[in-house]
């Protein structure tokens, strides 16, 4: 989750996120007050995708 009134990224388990995520954390202080709640999906920059 994304609160970005208060800069905070947080795991389902309220791990804190933003060191992990800093470009999540940055974009959120453009969109003001509001909460974003999703999931974060990584791919690699070479290669193919693989699911774990």
């Amino acid at each position: 989750m994304l609160f970005a009134a208060e800069g905070v990224v947080q795991s389902r388990q309220e791990n804190d996120l933003a060191a992990r995520y800093p470009e999540f954390e940055d974009a959120g202080a453009r969109l003001g007050d509001v909460v974003l709640d999703g999931e974060i999906v990584a791919l690699p920059r070479v290669g193919s995708t693989s699911a774990h």
